[in-house]
């Protein structure tokens, strides 16, 4: 225990300012992230770059899948319904990304979990089975390794931007 400077109150050792009087006497100890980590997420991190990079593309893809089904569509087949509401299924998760909304932030490490999961199903079918033989073989075990390292980066950026917004 320690006392106050000013009104001689005691305060447990840790403490920088007085909860009787409100003299303050030390800086505050720095902010601690959950795993030991300190201070907070920066603005210039590449944390936060590589989440609005990855939610951009979300968006961006799904804007181009809506326009390849709708003005880029030939006029005799027309739209497919599925994939215009599946890009804008993924526009407005993109927005929803950009925006930080908790929901869609949830959502999205949920949808990056399957897609792994489906990665390495993939990968292990690509060992046990060789299903494409040729050069597709290579390049969808390709594919499903980079699909995957997204998804991973994906929940990693979430978690470390999840912090404190900085807009």
């Amino acid at each position: 225990m320690s006392k106050c400077p000013k009104c001689n109150a005691s305060l447990p050792d840790a403490a920088y300012s007085c909860q009787f009087c409100g003299s303050s006497w030390g800086a505050p100890p720095p902010v601690r992230r959950a795993g030991g980590r300190g201070g907070a997420t920066t603005s210039g991190g590449w944390e936060r770059k590589a989440y609005y990079a990855i939610s951009a593309w979300w968006m961006i893809s799904g804007i181009l899948s809506i326009l390849s089904e709708t003005v880029l569509a030939d006029a005799d087949s027309g739209g497919n319904i599925l994939g215009i509401a599946s890009g804008a299924f993924m526009a407005l998760v993109g927005l929803g990304l950009i925006l930080n909304v908790e929901f869609i932030r949830s959502f999205v490490n949920i949808v990056c979990f399957v897609n792994i999961a489906f990665g390495c199903l993939g990968v292990l079918g690509f060992f046990l089975f060789a299903a494409a033989p040729g050069i597709w073989g290579p390049i969808l075990l390709l594919a499903h390794v980079l699909d995957m390292a997204l998804s991973v980066l994906m929940i990693y950026v979430i978690g470390e931007t999840d912090r404190a917004p900085d807009f």
